[in-house]
């Protein structure tokens, strides 16, 4: 149904209604980057929308395929980790990312794997805060400490 006009027909419209009523949203645009001529047109219309809307909900850009246009945000933050079980919450979203098979099926390594990989960010949260980021708390687990 390529070209059948649903993005000028449902989409848009529905980015319209969503952005008047102050809600807030997820629109992945794969018909292009919004900066470039002729692509993510969704994108462009959610932004359009929400500037004259007048509502508190800010837009965001996540682009895969240049992260220099991308607003970088810490899941990891101390504004979202709380307690133990907040790190484990995240931990399990971040191993089942990793590995989709752990979702339907874990198994000893899998649980293990969440385990260990909460209780870094635990750790880090309230020893490292600076240092409580998905890419610093994986160096951590997978470093070999052997080699130091």
């Amino acid at each position: 149904m390529a070209k059948a006009g649903k993005t000028a027909s449902l989409i848009i419209p529905t980015i319209l209604q969503a952005a008047k009523k102050g809600f807030a949203g997820l629109i992945y645009d794969y018909e292009g980057d919004m900066t470039e001529e002729g692509g993510g047109l969704p994108s462009k219309v959610a932004y359009t929308a929400m500037k004259y809307a007048g509502t508190p909900v800010k837009f965001a850009v996540v682009n895969f395929t240049n992260l220099s246009c991308t607003v970088r945000c810490n899941p990891l933050s101390s504004r979202y980790i709380k307690s133990y079980n907040h790190a484990l919450e995240m931990s399990t979203v971040i191993m089942y990312n990793i590995n989709r098979n752990w979702s339907r099926h874990k198994d000893f390594w899998g649980e293990n794997a969440i385990a260990a990989y909460g209780a870094t960010i635990w750790f880090f949260q309230r020893n490292h805060l600076l240092l409580s980021t998905i890419p610093h708390i994986t160096e951590f687990l997978l470093n070999d400490s052997t080699k130091c």
